[in-house]
């Protein structure tokens, strides 16, 4: 039976990148049966392998990731609903994988969405401890001076929480609708456009560009995705914290 590295096993396994992974065995927080780790430990399924307190297992499969461009009234939800397509249906006919949505966006949102057959990096991606950034471009109708653009940054609360962009750019235009391309870290439903209904400003559009390290290919059309590679993996894993 193969033996690997205890490092590279856990970042297969979602823990971390294989250097966070290194520090985490260093710092004593990896046991592998029921002994503390040490660098250059290698490892086998039958072993008994645990990250602080947690049983870490060795991944079955290889680790996919895709990129998906949605477009607009579409539902992430894996069943249509009222003649409305589900995004699952855009997903490539393996029958193979199951497949698993990270970063959803409502119907009327476009733009970059996650799909992998990893349920560790399905965790990863969207735990708040990872503080993945996500940007997006809007459109939006009506006032937008420097209070308002500081309320945002600072923090708005809406509905007992508070909601805040860590940037704001107004691009130049004219007329009535503005254009804005906005940072955050959070992904709370429809923070962006309740952010912006709260200051009195009316969302018309609204796309994801970039989650973390990652962003929406300027060639991806909507309704089509794309197999990230080991080194975009890679790159998620060392962006995450």
């Amino acid at each position: 039976m193969e033996e690997v590295r205890l490092q590279k096993m856990l970042a297969q396994a979602g823990v971390g990148s294989r250097r966070q992974c290194e520090e985490y065995i260093k710092d004593g927080l990896v046991k592998v049966n029921n002994f503390v780790a040490q660098i250059g430990t290698k490892v086998k399924p039958t072993d008994e392998i645990f990250f602080q307190e947690k049983q870490i297992f060795f991944s079955k499969h290889k680790t996919r990731l895709l990129l998906f461009n949605k477009p607009r009234g579409i539902i992430c939800s894996s069943k249509p609903e009222r003649n409305r397509k589900s995004i699952f249906s855009f997903l490539p006919n393996d029958s193979q994988e199951n497949w698993k949505l990270v970063g959803r966006l409502d119907i009327n949102t476009s733009g970059l969405i996650f799909f992998t057959n990893d349920g560790d990096l399905v965790n990863f991606l969207a735990h708040p401890k990872s503080s993945f950034d996500r940007e997006y471009l809007v459109r939006a109708r009506g006032t937008f001076d420097e209070s308002i653009r500081k309320n945002m940054l600072t923090g708005i609360k809406i509905e007992n929480k508070i909601y805040q962009f860590s940037d704001i750019v107004l691009h130049e235009g004219s007329g009535s609708n503005k254009f804005f391309t906005v940072c955050l870290f959070s992904g709370k439903n429809k923070e962006v456009r309740k952010l912006f209904e709260s200051m009195g400003l009316q969302v018309s559009r609204l796309k994801r560009l970039r989650y973390g390290p990652i962003f929406l290919p300027d060639n991806l059309a909507e309704g089509k995705f794309v197999e990230l590679t080991d080194k975009d993996i890679i790159k998620i894993r060392e962006y995450g914290k």
